[in-house]
């Protein structure tokens, strides 16, 4: 489980973490109360691990949060 964020790239290889936040989720990040922070380029993390393929992962690569390595 990931305690410290951000999380570097150096940290997981592409398929370990096939994400990384954009600058749109690092500015949205500042806004919001109570985020970790979402520095562009870093890992992409969900509930304490970096973020999979699946619908949440989908979700946010829509948005704009994240990007494919």
């Amino acid at each position: 489980m990931i305690k410290e964020y951000p999380v570097s790239v150096k940290d997981y290889t592409k398929e370990e973490a096939p994400y990384i936040y954009t600058k749109y989720a690092e500015e949205f990040a500042k806004e919001q109360a109570g985020l970790e922070p979402r520095i562009a380029g870093t890992i992409a993390c969900f509930a304490g691990q970096p973020l999979q393929h699946g619908i949440t992962a989908k979700a946010w690569k829509k948005s704009g949060f994240v990007v494919e390595r």
